[in-house]
């Protein structure tokens, strides 16, 4: 069956999106699947996707799909992460960052004999690594804390500092061949002032629109996507090639400033991108020609041999010098560095646009790029979980419990889990209350945002609680973090009259299913009419006292770890440590240290002393 351009677009939208779905499943970066999916439906091998069915569209399609990238990436600029990020992820935002795009560029030129114009355009592709593709590496390995950081914020925030070196290279690089002297650097300075200039202007107009409510909420996205597609179109017709510089400044422009909307807005760019990347990626695999990677040779070889074990080191070994690193830490640092998305996107795009202007060489740089992602993402991503287990640095089994809903409810939870010797964590919508000193870590974030499966704090959750008084938005919480942790590991506190999930079933644990809602005891809980704390089981005699007006809620164990008491979970025993909700009689607190309900009338006084007194 032919494939036309109409097939050849949905094909390649519908293949993406669905191995996106399964990367998430498997827990596998994205591009690992999508890669070989490209090269499997391409002309090279099934044939069902053909590329060269779009002709000069082609170039159309990748750099529409780009420029949406890069404003997404532009919009996870954190300003405030690099102001918080220790000196090693500083230095590699500088000092590392030379080192990567002069050392790659080095290597082209000594080892695949490129002119220099090119090689320093191949070596800024490879500078950024990329979240996309660290992030399920470092939730399935499970390293120490402090590696973990230093890998995921380096992916984070070098893909601002990469893209924008990469478009400056390459500006530089096609002025200097398509001019010369003093021409040069003029066309080189215009393009980079119409991209920042456009970038700039583009990035406050959205900025202003969404702070001042001029466009509604309906809208917000559908604006903000369409002014960045402006900027890139207007600036590439007015001086080629200058529109992706304009979107990345745009999106840049707009995380640094923050509007109110901005969440909503980089939520909506996310799930476009992850469609962009998924058509993208098929569209690019499959026209890729697998005789050009033999024609890289051993030469080809030795490139990415001196990146991966001469350059990478170096950079780690320069950034880390001085800040405690030791030498199996600097090893692991050095070894993982996956290139993924964004090095592949931009070398898709640049090549393209350098074989337009009559580069013969320039499909090396192409083929280059995707040796080398191809190279880290499966070499490096496979044996990185081996590598930390000889090296000694995988750190222990997730045993972070996640608590996420209103102040007033999970605050008394997590201190009394805290108490007990747990290790948590608790995420409050921005606005909340934060308490002001506490054992457990607080994080104030969207609860759906897919932000918190990679945040540093939340790497090593092992369970998550959702008791937010909306069961709706416990479910979801559930579901987003059933993509890393098995159902039994998600529980969610709801109504009392919601049924309990079917034996066998991949729905999320209900936690107290006899209990009231959690508004009804977040109110309790202000009235101090219940209190949650920790009570060690010692005897038998403490067991009996477990019931309607004394509530075991969790057990912790004597390693930290805490599990859920309820219907179908193992009961409290002697020896357990447990925290409880207890139910006390308002207005006795001072007066007497606890109160005992009776639940079955008494006929006097005497009772009464006597059921105390027992």
């Amino acid at each position: 069956m032919h494939s036309g351009p109409l097939l050849t677009l949905v094909g390649s939208a519908a293949a993406g999106v669905a191995l996106f779905v399964l990367s998430a499943r498997l827990r596998v970066p994205p591009i690992a699947a999508l890669l070989p999916a490209g090269v499997l439906l391409g002309p090279e091998v099934l044939g069902w996707i053909e590329p060269a069915s779009l002709g000069r569209g082609m170039s159309t399609v990748v750099g529409i799909a780009v420029a949406v990238i890069l404003f997404e990436g532009g919009l996870a600029l954190d300003l405030d992460g690099y102001k918080r990020a220790p000196v090693v992820i500083v230095r590699m935002l500088t000092v590392g960052v030379v080192v990567t795009l002069f050392g790659g560029a080095l290597a082209l030129w000594y080892f695949l004999d490129l002119p220099f114009s090119l090689a320093i355009i191949g070596g800024s592709l490879v500078v950024v690594t990329g979240p996309t593709v660290v992030s399920p590496i470092l939730r399935r390995v499970g390293v120490q804390e402090r590696l973990s950081h230093v890998l995921y914020w380096e992916g984070v925030l070098v893909d601002f500092v990469g893209v924008f070196l990469t478009v400056l290279c390459f500006e530089w690089a096609t002025s200097v061949e398509d001019s010369a002297g003093m021409h040069a650097m003029m066309a080189f300075a215009l393009r980079v002032l119409l991209g920042v200039g456009a970038g700039l202007v583009a990035g406050l107009l959205l900025d202003q629109l969404l702070r001042r409510n001029w466009v509604g909420p309906e809208h917000d996205n559908l604006v903000g996507l369409a002014i960045a597609l402006l900027v890139f179109g207007l600036c590439d017709a007015v001086l080629h090639e200058s529109g992706i510089l304009a979107v990345i400044v745009a999106g840049g422009v707009v995380a640094v400033r923050k509007p109110p909307q901005l969440k909503k807005l980089k939520h909506f760019k996310l799930e476009l991108t992850e469609l962009g990347i998924g058509l993208l990626f098929i569209l690019l695999s499959a026209n890729l020609e697998i005789a050009a990677f033999s024609e890289l040779g051993w030469s080809g070889v030795a490139v990415i041999g001196a990146l991966v074990l001469v350059i990478r080191p170096l950079n780690v070994w320069l950034s880390t010098w001085g800040q405690g690193f030791g030498f199996r830490e600097k090893l692991f640092l050095s070894w993982v560095a996956p290139r993924g998305i964004v090095a592949a996107s931009m070398a898709s795009l640049f090549s393209l646009e350098l074989t337009n202007k009559g580069y013969a060489e320039a499909h090396m740089l192409e083929t280059y790029a995707y040796a080398v992602i191809a190279t880290t993402v499966l070499v490096q991503g496979l044996s990185a979980g081996m590598v930390a287990q000889v090296l000694g640095l995988r750190k222990p089994p997730r045993r972070r419990w996640l608590l996420m809903g209103e102040s007033a409810l999970v605050a008394p939870i997590a201190e009394a889990l805290s108490q007990a010797g747990a290790d948590v964590a608790v995420v409050v919508e921005e606005g909340e209350a934060v308490p002001k000193r506490s054992a457990a870590r607080w994080i104030q974030e969207d609860p759906l945002s897919h932000d918190l499966l990679t945040h540093p704090q939340l790497l090593d959750v092992g369970a998550v609680l959702a008791v937010s008084p909306n069961p709706h938005l416990n479910e979801l919480v559930c579901q987003l973090w059933r993509e890393v942790l098995p159902a039994e590991k998600c529980a969610r506190w709801c109504a009392s009259d919601r049924p309990l999930p079917a034996e066998g079933s991949e729905r999320s644990l209900l936690a107290w299913p006899d209990l009231p809602t959690p508004s009804e005891l977040a109110h309790g809980l202000e009235a101090r009419s219940h209190i949650v704390e920790v009570l060690n089981i010692v005897s038998e005699a403490d067991l009996e006292r477990l019931g309607t007006h004394l509530v075991p809620l969790l057990r912790v164990n004597d390693d930290g770890t805490a599990s859920l008491i309820g219907p179908e979970l193992p009961p409290p025993a002697v020896g357990d440590m447990l925290v409880v909700l207890r139910h006390r009689v308002p207005g006795l607190a001072g007066l007497v240290t606890d109160a005992v309900i009776l639940e079955q009338p008494v006929e006097s006084l005497a009772d009464v002393v006597h059921a105390l007194l027992s």
